[in-house]
């Protein structure tokens, strides 16, 4: 009886005041959490961030990347700004970046593209055409977002325009990459270079010179494909090469390998960092956590040992690391992480400018403190591609792109107080199933409305099957404790709470303190 007390204090205590930050209305801009308290204006700096543009030449022939037998994307006549199930052609990218610059007046503080900006299976132009050709489609895709992005932002200098930052499909064949060396790819005490590592790597990094800011970030990149850029003073933007910690990375690693010693230079990144007592944004393609789709929920897309030695960076350096920005997904989602403090940053994962996999196109403006260096909110907006079977919807001139959420506000629209990992987690026992909880009518009430908010709406990620009971609450699972499969399958077979428990880690005082508050 006594438990069950306290659980409906808890209920009425805190989750009820969240859920009220899912109502609301307008369009105004104001800075505020789910309580109205607002954030200081003037510390308020902005970014723009997009993903997974999956840029096909060749819309509207032969040739074009089809997702779906009858969808248009091969058509003469394919609709002007792309459509569902296809890639996006260069009128839908440069309709975003048009909408993307005039919500931010030409001005973010920088912007972030976190990869893939080739169209799926290249390799089908490369068997269609010659040997060639297949480098030339990701070649010019990958040199293409970043021009783009600087004719429509032609007023921010080239340290606060993005990084090239490698999805799999923008590799040689989806994927692939050989990985010739375990040695982390750092300056010398002599200021020497580190030495190229990969022919494909640097074959993009002489492509795209242009979008380096210093011989070391060409260095780095050619390397290792990864490097790091300070974007503004005291932050740090660190681009990952997450796709050789892939799951489904080819040619198979042995495990122990430390792949083109990218753990032990991430390492010495915010060793530095730190010390410097500034900050960084970790940001890459492929996110460390489980898959989310309803037909494979809780399958891993990163290898666990690769995921367990971020973790622990992650957790060491948690003071210094003010946001973790990933793509591949095409789904808007968040992740608390389950083995760092409540204040910590989680990982946000964007949905994808791409509508291959039946999404509206969406791109994100990201809000954080400039002097705490933490993310504080997000803005989100996508566009309606209309209807192919009623020609008078599908848009002509223009894209209409809208916010997702009233007072666009992602911390009002779900009612959490912040982005951190204690608001995230926050979140997960809200969206998990009432009925399985034994709450009252109104709570269930309640609690819908934040499960339809989030994995709804905002989610936006591929066409899902009808979603409820024990499918809603491994959902809820994944927010709360989607990195590992056992951890995760534990979370789903508790009937009490979306919470995770960290087995391995139960003498660690900080990793007790973000199980027990989770």
């Amino acid at each position: 009886a006594g438990s069950r007390c306290l659980e409906l204090v808890v209920l009425s205590v805190f989750i009820l005041p969240l859920l009220r930050g899912v109502e609301g209305d307008g369009g105004n801009n104001d800075r505020t959490n789910y309580q109205g308290d607002k954030h200081p204006q003037q510390r308020l700096g902005s970014f723009v961030w997009l993903t997974d543009v999956h840029l096909d030449a060749y819309y509207g022939t032969p040739q074009a990347m089809t997702h779906k037998p009858d969808a248009p994307c091969t058509d003469a006549n394919a609709p002007q700004f792309s459509y569902y199930r296809c890639g996006s052609n260069e009128a839908l990218l440069n309709s975003a970046l048009d909408a993307a610059s005039a919500t931010t007046n030409g001005q973010p503080d920088f912007v972030l593209f976190t990869g893939d900006a080739t169209r799926h299976w290249a390799k089908a132009i490369y068997q269609h055409n010659d040997s060639t050709t297949n480098v030339t489609v990701q070649q010019e895709a990958i040199s293409k977002i970043p021009k783009a992005i600087q004719q429509h932002f032609p007023d921010i200098p080239i340290l606060e325009l993005p990084m090239l930052d490698l999805g799999n499909n923008d590799f040689q064949d989806d994927y692939f990459l050989p990985v010739t060396s375990e040695v982390a790819c750092l300056q010398g005490a002599d200021g020497s270079l580190p030495p190229s590592s990969n022919g494909w790597l640097s074959s993009i990094a002489l492509k795209n010179a242009q979008s380096f800011a210093s011989e070391l970030e060409a260095a780095t990149f050619s390397c290792g494909g990864y490097y790091r850029r300070e974007v503004q003073p005291g932050l740090h933007v660190i681009i990952l090469n997450t796709v050789i910690w892939s799951i489904a990375h080819h040619p198979i690693l042995d495990e122990k390998m430390d792949p083109l010693g990218q753990h032990a230079w991430l390492e010495a990144q915010l060793e530095e960092i730190t010390e410097r007592g500034e900050h960084a944004f970790i940001t890459g393609h492929i996110p460390p956590v489980l898959e989310s789709y309803v037909l494979k929920a809780g399958t891993p897309l990163m290898q666990t040992h690769h995921v367990g030695r971020y973790l622990e960076l992650i957790e060491r350096f948690q003071s210094t690391i003010g946001a973790q920005l990933f793509g591949h997904v095409h789904s808007n989602e968040l992740r608390a992480m389950p083995t760092s403090s409540n204040d910590a940053a989680p990982i946000i994962m964007s949905g994808s400018i791409s509508p291959c996999y039946g999404t509206k196109p969406v791109f994100q403006v990201g809000y954080y403190d400039q002097v705490t260096k933490r993310i504080w909110d997000i803005a989100s907006y996508n566009a309606n591609l209309g209807d192919i079977n009623d020609p008078d919807t599908l848009p002509r001139t223009s894209l209409d792109w809208k916010p997702v959420f009233p007072k666009n506000s992602l911390l009002l629209y779900l009612g959490m107080k912040d982005l951190t990992n204690e608001a995230v987690r926050d979140l997960a026992i809200r969206l998990s199933d009432p009925t399985m909880q034994h709450v009252h009518t109104s709570y269930m009430e309640d609690m819908d409305a934040t499960w339809d908010a989030y994995f709804n709406t905002w989610y936006q990620g591929n066409r899902q099957p009808d979603c409820r009971f024990d499918c809603r609450r491994k959902e809820s699972c994944l927010v709360s404790c989607g990195f590992d499969a056992q951890i995760f399958n534990d979370c789903v077979v508790n009937t009490k709470s979306a919470t995770c428990t960290i087995p391995a880690m139960a003498e660690n005082d900080t990793y007790k303190k973000s199980s027990a508050s989770s």
